[in-house]
């Protein structure tokens, strides 16, 4: 049993080394760059708990930053209302390191409503900041 696990830490061994060499036939920089960091979102409307009063649209501004790069933001407005349908607006957004998202919600009624806002954003690796999740109103 000694003399096989010899061979086994053996031929493991070998596999390491020739992952190392292969590191070098591939040309992996030495000081690849590590993206650990999540995008930054920053609201600027609608924010939470903002009350909007006889208007029929509403204005949807973000400003996105990433160390590294972006990849994705998805804005999702829900109605209280669950038989009006949600508004979704997705950017790619590949290869930028910052964005300014600006465009427009269109109310689907002119009822008082309190609408729920759910913003995701991604950078090029996956990372995501904490779930954005609030509460607008319409009246």
């Amino acid at each position: 049993m000694r003399k096989i696990t010899g061979i086994i830490v053996f031929v493991a061994l070998i596999a390491i080394a020739s992952m190392v060499s292969c590191k070098d036939i591939i040309n992996i920089p030495e000081t690849a760059y590590v993206d650990s960091l999540a995008p930054v979102v920053k609201l600027i409307s609608p924010i939470a708990d903002d009350v909007f009063i006889g208007q029929t649209s509403i204005p949807i501004h973000l400003e996105l930053s990433d160390d590294y790069e972006l990849a994705s933001v998805t804005v999702r407005i829900d109605p209280s209302d669950i038989t009006l349908a949600p508004f979704i607006l997705t950017r790619d957004l590949t290869g930028l390191t910052t964005y300014n998202l600006e465009s427009t919600y269109t109310l689907p009624t002119s009822k008082s409503m309190v609408y729920e806002v759910n913003i995701t954003a991604l950078d090029f690796v996956g990372n995501a900041p904490l779930p954005i999740q609030y509460t607008f109103t319409a009246k």
